[in-house]
């Protein structure tokens, strides 16, 4: 260092030499905007509550950082598919800080209707099973770049139906006493 230079000068500069060295190298990284992409998963889903009008899901992303500095959480764009049939698709803000090599997790709540739940799986309701499958992309970066993380799930929600819920299902009514039902395959 120059003899010349104030104290604080002096300071930062020592500081700019070993805060890289301290950090894993990562700081340059980090100043850059380069980093390694998180890593994210499904690891649980659950119907929160249901009523006639709405169904809310909550599915609970695990983000796992892979750098040795914080990233934090933006926004996630998602497509949620019952069977065939896509019942929900959007995006939600989800700010949450994700340590230096740690992990966190995100909740996203996902409000479908009732009607639209009904009517892509209604057997599977019925059962108290219905399949699903999560695509979307998370949005996860530092303070200077963000990359957008794709991840795919598929499960199974579990749904106990109230039985007042279970009275406006549309299901088939059952062969009267009697009739004979004939069944082709082709």
């Amino acid at each position: 260092m120059h003899p010349d230079l104030p104290p604080l000068f002096k300071a930062l500069g020592t500081l700019a030499i070993f805060l890289p060295l301290m950090t894993g190298c990562s700081l340059p990284a980090m100043v850059l905007g380069h980093f390694e992409p998180a890593v994210v998963m499904l690891s649980a889903s659950k119907v929160e509550s249901i009523s006639p009008s709405t169904a809310v899901l909550r599915f609970v992303l695990t983000v796992r950082n892979p750098n040795a500095f914080g990233l934090r959480t933006h926004t996630v764009r998602y497509r949620l598919s019952l069977g065939s049939h896509v019942v929900a698709e959007g995006r939600a803000t989800i700010g949450v800080t994700v340590p230096g090599r740690a992990t966190s997790t995100v909740d996203l709540r996902i409000e479908v209707p009732f009607a639209a739940l009904n009517n892509a799986a209604p057997d599977a309701i019925m059962l108290g099973e219905v399949p699903y499958e999560l695509d979307g992309a998370l949005v996860v970066g530092s303070f200077l770049s963000q990359r957008e993380v794709a991840f795919t799930a598929a499960s199974v929600l579990r749904i106990n139906l109230p039985l007042e819920l279970a009275s406006l299902l549309q299901l088939p009514s059952p062969p009267e006493a009697g009739t004979t039902t004939l069944i082709s395959h082709s």
